[in-house]
């Protein structure tokens, strides 16, 4: 616990001092940098710290702990949505506006406790077997290879369709193709990819803990 806290503790203290001395951008500099994201990993070790060694507090707690994560998570979209959308250039892509300190340093530990705050009210939940219950399992699955396709497949649509006039009237257009190619990509790529690389590293590991034996 200690470990866990001290870590949250100096990413957001370092955080404050890159936006203190340094002024990096907000989007290059502060939310795509991993040496000042760590501590969003470090929440939820937290969490799962919590859950193995406070299964009491975690049970009982999990409805309060979700009205507080909403709560915060709701007051967050409110205060960041208007800064954000009186900068962002919807032509170029810049995310580099002028956020201001909060931002670059705070907004980003509440958002992590925020969304961790939620976790042991849906880890709750139990939901029947159907449809739902699939593609809920589905996306899960093939969260991360969307994560790293994601993008890519933006960018690629993004050149492509703006050759086109009528797209730019019907945004909820590309918006589905984007999520059409965005899921099928990264189902592909985790059932021909991450599955045969994970059965190859089980392979391996049983093999040298064989030899080590």
């Amino acid at each position: 616990m200690i470990t866990i806290l001290s870590i949250i503790i100096f990413e957001l203290a370092f955080r404050i001092y890159v936006a203190v001395f340094m002024h990096h951008t907000w989007d290059e500099g502060f939310r795509k940098l991993m040496p000042l994201r760590l501590d969003s990993i470090d929440v939820g070790v937290l969490a799962a710290y919590i859950k193995y060694h406070k299964p009491s507090f975690w049970i009982n707690k999990a409805k309060i702990l979700a009205v507080f994560g909403v709560i915060i998570l709701a007051g967050l979209a409110l205060y960041f949505s208007p800064a954000y959308a009186l900068q962002y250039d919807a032509v170029t892509w810049d995310h580099n506006f002028n956020a201001g300190i909060f931002l670059e340093t705070i907004f980003f530990t509440l958002t992590s406790f925020s969304i961790a705050l939620l976790i042991p009210f849906l880890y709750s939940i139990n939901v029947k077997k159907g449809a739902f219950s699939n593609s809920v399992t589905f996306i899960s699955t093939i969260s991360y290879s969307i994560y790293l396709t994601h993008l890519l497949v933006i960018l690629v649509l993004s050149h492509i369709l703006k050759h086109y006039e009528a797209v730019k009237y019907f945004n909820i257009l590309s918006f589905i193709i984007a999520w059409v190619v965005i899921i099928s990509l990264s189902a592909v790529q985790y059932n021909y990819f991450e599955v045969k690389m994970t059965a190859l590293r089980n392979r391996l590991s049983r093999k040298q803990a064989a030899i080590k034996i």
